[in-house]
């Protein structure tokens, strides 16, 4: 352990004496941030249109400063005030955004420049006007709020969508133009977050309770994220123990993106062999040669689910065929007219109905290039 690292370890707050600069800090993510950040000894300035909640009353190291991040003006000016108040900037974290529901056609020209000037360009702005703190700072980190949808598709959001890919993509950009001036740059990608924005959508709904159980099931540990826990996130990515995290996007989704899958998908699932669902259940199998073509080779494999007795319709059969290989070790699909969606028999498996397939199979691929097994529609 460096020295550095062992006189952080001694002190009982992380972020003693260090300044904070937390745009959007006046509520939901940002305001969980700030009241975290307080609590680990920072003096935090806040950058916002809407003042500071009353649960703030009587805190010393924050200050609030009325700032449209849209604005250089307005920004610059602020900037200035801080470092005058505390001399210098270690963390600038930027929560300041909007959200946008629709298709691509559903917003129009004036949407796409509000809500890009807001979560992208506000964010660009920031960081201008703060690298040169942060470059003489030590340490210096900035941490730039993405979101889910950048890196796993939602429908209706595609102007969201395309401002939060750019701050995740930026951010990387960053790390690499700052990495010598030894500041860090990385993100957060929450999930559907439980913040006022999403509760006055439910307002606005004719049953707000209904559209919030409805949401909370398609999340895929059953509930909204809170605040507390992207702050948590955030907090850990501008710890000054967390040197080598630099670039990263971190997601605190639940489970989004790397599951790809929601609560409800879970219960019971439907695969092309079926003629109805079944529920999710291991299985034994056994995979025989079945037929060799110019084009690959097709095989069946029978199974029962472990915690069923084998015989009797408990044994199922299914076709199956070699998935082609691109020749980087990767599976590829086979030419779209074939129309079969490819599911590894490596993960777990589902009971099939007992009737067999027919054989399926791509054409285009020469032997040599089939790899893995895989399930195909029959």
């Amino acid at each position: 352990m460096s020295p550095k690292e062992s006189e952080l370890t001694v002190s009982s707050r992380l972020f003693e004496s260090q300044v904070a600069i937390v745009t959007g800090g006046s509520s939901g993510i940002g305001l969980a941030t700030v009241t975290r950040l307080l609590g680990e000894g920072a003096r935090v300035a806040v950058f916002d249109l809407t003042p500071l909640p009353a649960t703030l009353d009587g805190q010393k190291n924050v200050h609030y400063f009325a700032v449209n991040v849209t604005q250089r003006a307005s920004i610059d000016e602020a900037v200035a005030q801080v470092v005058s108040m505390w001399s210098s900037i270690n963390i600038v974290i930027n929560c300041a955004g909007v959200g946008a529901i629709g298709k691509v056609g559903d917003n129009d020209e004036a949407d796409w420049t509000r809500v890009w000037n807001i979560n992208v360009l506000g964010i660009a702005l920031v960081i201008r006007a703060t690298i040169p703190y942060l470059k003489l700072a030590a340490p210096a980190v900035v941490v730039n709020l993405g979101s889910a949808v950048a890196h796993t598709g939602f429908p209706d959001r595609v102007l969201y969508t395309a401002t939060k890919g750019a701050v995740v993509a930026m951010t990387r950009a960053m790390a690499a133009d700052y990495l010598t001036d030894g500041v860090r740059f990385n993100a957060v990608s929450p999930g559907t977050t439980d913040t006022p924005w999403l509760n006055d959508l439910f307002d606005a709904s004719d049953d707000p309770e209904e559209e919030r159980r409805k949401l909370n099931a398609r999340q895929p540990h059953g509930r909204l994220v809170h605040p507390d826990e992207v702050a948590d996130a955030i907090l850990y990515l501008a710890n000054p123990l967390a040197g080598s995290t630099n670039g990263v996007s971190l997601s605190i989704d639940g489970g989004i993106e790397a599951l790809f899958q929601s609560r409800e998908s879970l219960k019971e699932t439907t695969w092309p062999c079926q003629r109805q669902p079944y529920p999710r259940s291991r299985i034994h199998f056994q995979v025989s040669p079945r037929r060799e073509t110019p084009h690959g080779m097709a095989i069946s494999f029978s199974g029962f689910p472990v915690d069923q007795p084998r015989g009797g319709d408990s044994s199922e059969t299914c076709c199956a065929r070699m998935a082609p290989s691109d020749g980087d070790g990767h599976s590829r699909r086979p030419p779209r007219g074939n129309n079969l969606p490819l599911m590894s028999i490596s993960t777990r498996l589902a009971t099939t109905s007992s009737h067999k397939s027919r054989e399926s199979l791509g054409k285009g691929f020469p032997l040599s290039s089939w790899k893995s097994a895989q399930w195909v529609r029959g």
